[in-house]
């Protein structure tokens, strides 16, 4: 994981990196949790701070996803990875009542047609983004999604309900 990928505010963040030299398979993984800051309001100073915990984020599985095109050879396959991710906000008062911040679904990565796509759901509450980076090169944009004018913590509670499917080149 490049320390650079990180110099951005999360709640919660996975980054997964897929080896397709033979088998295709995980080569690295990282799920971790973000850091909240309370600010006093008048005065701008830290009142406190606190990491939400990754206990709950997990990469279910990972498989093998035959490709239907039939003018690939059948050694060629996609790579299917199903995230069940889910983080408090660990500084909102009853932030266990509030509900955990939720994103569930399965990414496909397709090495010979170089797209990837991302189908599940999302919370109505923060924003969520994420980021294909193949052979090392700049990111691209999966999906930027941000939460509707009004939403909070208070929309957090029960499993993501936001549906997403979207997929991109790389």
């Amino acid at each position: 994981m490049s320390e650079t990928r990180l110099n951005h505010h999360f709640k919660m963040h996975a980054d997964v990196t897929v080896s397709f030299e033979g088998q295709p398979r995980i080569a690295d993984k990282a799920l971790l949790g973000g850091l909240s800051t309370q600010i006093e309001p008048v005065l701008g100073t830290v009142i406190q701070t606190g990491v939400s915990s990754n206990a709950r984020m997990k990469l279910v599985q990972i498989f093998q996803v035959p490709t239907p095109n039939p003018f690939i050879p059948p050694s060629s396959s996609s790579v299917a990875i199903r995230f069940d991710l889910a983080a408090s906000i660990p500084l909102v008062p009853l932030a266990d009542a509030a509900g955990d911040i939720d994103m569930t679904g399965v990414l496909v990565i397709d090495p010979v047609a170089r797209t990837a796509s991302f189908n599940g759901f999302l919370d109505q509450f923060p924003a969520f983004e994420a980021f294909v980076i193949a052979d090392r090169g700049s990111p691209r944009s999966l999906f930027q999604v941000f939460p509707q004018r009004g939403n909070t913590p208070l929309n957090l509670p029960g499993a993501a309900n936001n549906p997403i499917k979207i997929s991109t080149t790389f």
